[in-house]
């Protein structure tokens, strides 16, 4: 077992302390430890809950935030490069499952523009096609996040592998940010290739969980430099194998100081279309740098989409195709934030991933081997 020493993130530990214990530092403000249980969260997540479970809603940005020039935005990156760490398909294969977990609730999806919004930050929407679709690399390895929020309502988010036992979502999907304990959510549930109240690639539950500082205090306001949580999901048996999530339905990759500008599918399970039931993607380039380390895209997806990663060069590579400024493929360069309350501004916002984020990334992939 190995401890979580001096993190720069608050963290939701695996450890036999019964209550959370807040850790002074002088270079870090403050260390979260609490038990976490994957096997009571799975108890806990019984069919008609998660039939109850409702999408989590964007926090909402400020019409009026303030945004950064191009030259502004250079000078803040100036000096930092990009750190790349490389996805992978998934290790071994399995058939997926197609016996429904639960008869979903079937809500009215709201209409909107689909090209558009009052921004003038232009994007495409679309349904995969085929539908069954998220059952193949990449897709895969982005799934629906079922978890509690501290007023014991059950809520969904969005969310992606991103290392073999690493998922990524929003902070807003793990902690309400009020700056103490009580501000932690619970009993978070990961199901990849989420589909229509089915989990093709079973449902993984977390060990460990982490949100960043700036997140933790931040009383839920948005834009934030650095909404996203990091959860280690416990391994789990199948086939009579114990298996990471990564070795099932692969790993995306990350690429920092790259949302902006860029081009990226955003990818998510938005309330307001196909009633949050099916995967759903954007298709957008980067639209607008915002205070303090945020880019925006066009999206019409809503609530139910936060935690969604957005990733550049999604999908194989063709015959043809190569170098360019961001050449990686299936790289996560931000993931969903925020939105805006009304249903004509059609754009999401995204905190640049940054040195912070490489850093908490270093810290819980070092949590245990071969996390990473």
């Amino acid at each position: 077992m190995h401890y979580i020493k001096k993190l720069s993130y608050a963290v939701l530990a695996y450890t036999l302390a019964s209550t959370s214990v807040a850790i002074a530092d002088t270079a870090k403000p403050q260390l979260i430890k609490k038990k976490t249980d994957p096997v009571a969260i799975k108890s806990y997540w019984t069919p008609e809950r998660m039939r109850q479970a409702t999408a989590m809603d964007l926090p909402m940005a400020d019409p009026q935030r303030i945004k950064l020039s191009f030259d502004e935005l250079m000078q803040k990156q100036k000096g930092k490069p990009s750190d790349v760490h490389l996805g992978h398909p998934p290790v071994t294969t399995i058939a997926p499952d197609t016996h429904p977990l639960f008869e979903p609730i079937r809500s009215t999806p709201t209409v909107s523009k689909m090209d558009t919004g009052r921004l003038n930050e232009y994007f495409s929407s679309q349904a995969l096609v085929p539908s069954n679709a998220d059952q193949s690399y990449p897709y895969m390895a982005i799934g629906k996040l079922f978890f509690v929020d501290t007023n014991g309502n059950p809520k969904t988010c969005s969310a992606s592998v991103v290392a073999n036992r690493l998922i990524l979502t929003a902070g807003h999907c793990a902690h309400n940010g009020n700056g103490s304990p009580t501000g932690w959510y619970h009993n978070w549930l990961f199901v990849p290739a989420y589909h229509n109240g089915t989990a093709p690639f079973q449902s993984w539950a977390p060990l460990v969980i982490g949100v960043a500082d700036e997140w933790y205090v931040s009383n839920n306001q948005v834009p934030n430099a650095h909404d996203y949580a990091i959860l280690m999901m416990a391994d789990e048996v199948i086939n009579n194998s114990v298996q990471m999530i990564g070795n099932i339905v692969g790993v995306l990759g990350y690429k920092t100081y790259s949302t902006i500008p860029n081009h990226a599918h955003l990818i998510g399970y938005p309330d307001n279309l196909d009633g949050g039931q099916l995967m759903h993607q954007v298709t957008a380039q980067s639209a607008v740098a915002v205070s303090p380390n945020n880019a925006e895209y066009g999206s019409d997806m809503s609530l139910g989409s936060g935690g969604g990663p957005w990733i550049q060069n999604f999908g194989p590579v063709s015959a043809g195709q190569t170098g360019g400024i961001h050449a990686e493929r299936n790289m996560i360069i931000g993931l969903s934030s925020y939105g805006y309350n009304d249903a004509f501004t059609l754009a999401e916002g995204s905190p640049i991933l940054d040195s912070t984020f490489s850093s908490d990334m270093s810290q819980m992939c070092a949590l245990e081997p071969q996390n990473c």
